[in-house]
């Protein structure tokens, strides 16, 4: 995508420095780069998991058009078609999705036949595929507050797939704790940068493929490098603030799988330690029931937040 609107992959344009929309989004604050990779990931996600959800059914356009998408299309094409509608009027997009020397056109003459490289992984998901086993991030016996309920696993446009657990340990508030955090299952770290640490269960070393798990504001004393193989319960590292913006010391936890960033209801519903996660009407809202049991996420804890591992 990023050689098909600026050629800076396989060349170097001669204004390529004087440029600051080299994707050509235009908007006056985020000029360069970096920043309209950020915009063009933020639209990819908006597309994919918007479609993935039910929530946007239409195509909008640059200038304000919109249009029904087909109901037959995946969420990845449904990204697509809001990337490169975010960009051009509807003729225009038009012709760069279907015409002569359309994206795709150019994309096989990178990658080759989309079909057949899909054909080589599918099925991307099945009807059986069922969450692992996975257990609280916090060791058997400690009580820890559920600080946030569900609420976006990594920016804007991705699903309310991440929670927040936060050790009640009388510690500052934006302290790193002497608290643990726990693998909620056993697994291969694959990343360890940024307070983001990134658990790979079936331990092939590729955070695309399987069942992942992320947890994010881990302090850098202590956390696990990668290549390191945890068992489930296994010492992850010492929650904190950093990484990222946070109000208190807490873990945010979240799973992928192949790659996808998943919500916290059906069809893979989050469960942990036999707790079940249910999301509320707003960012950060929601709940956790296990039997007639249930705690209700609080930002800065209370009794209601309070959730005891008890195996």
């Amino acid at each position: 995508f990023l050689e098909y609107q600026s050629g800076w992959v396989f060349g170097f344009p001669p204004d390529a420095a004087n440029d600051p929309y080299p994707i050509g989004f235009g908007a006056t604050l985020d000029t360069g780069l970096y920043k309209e990779l950020m915009i063009s990931a933020r639209v990819l996600d908006q597309g994919f998991y918007g479609w993935r959800d039910g929530s946007r059914l239409n195509l909008s356009f640059y200038g304000g058009r919109t249009a029904r998408l087909a109901p037959e299309l995946n969420a990845g094409s449904a990204a697509i078609m809001a990337l490169f509608g975010s960009l051009y009027l509807p003729e225009a997009w038009d012709h760069h999705m279907y015409g002569d020397d359309s994206f795709l056109s150019f994309y096989r003459e990178i990658f080759g036949d989309e079909l057949a490289r899909a054909a080589a992984v599918e099925p991307y998901l099945s009807h059986t595929i069922q969450q692992p086993e996975l257990m609280l991030p916090f060791p058997i016996g400690e009580a820890w507050s559920f600080t946030g309920g569900p609420h976006i696993t990594w920016q804007t446009g991705t699903p309310r797939g991440a929670v927040d657990f936060a050790p009640i340990t009388g510690e500052p508030a934006c302290a790193v704790s002497a608290w643990w955090t726990t693998a909620a299952a056993s697994g291969l770290v694959v990343r360890s940068d940024w307070n983001v640490v990134a658990l790979d269960l079936d331990g092939d070393g590729d955070e695309g493929t399987g069942w992942v798990l992320i947890y994010m504001h881990i302090a850098e004393k202590d956390k696990p490098a990668v290549g390191t193989w945890l068992e489930k319960d296994a010492r992850l590292g010492h929650p904190s603030c950093e990484g990222g913006s946070a109000t208190g010391t807490h873990v945010h936890f979240a799973r992928k799988y192949n790659g996808e960033w998943f919500g916290v209801g059906d069809p893979l519903p989050m469960v942990l330690s036999g707790w079940r996660v249910f999301a509320g009407d707003r960012r950060y809202e929601g709940f956790m029931q296990k039997g007639e049991l249930i705690v209700t996420a609080v930002p800065y804890g209370s009794s209601d937040a309070k959730i005891i591992r008890d195996e």
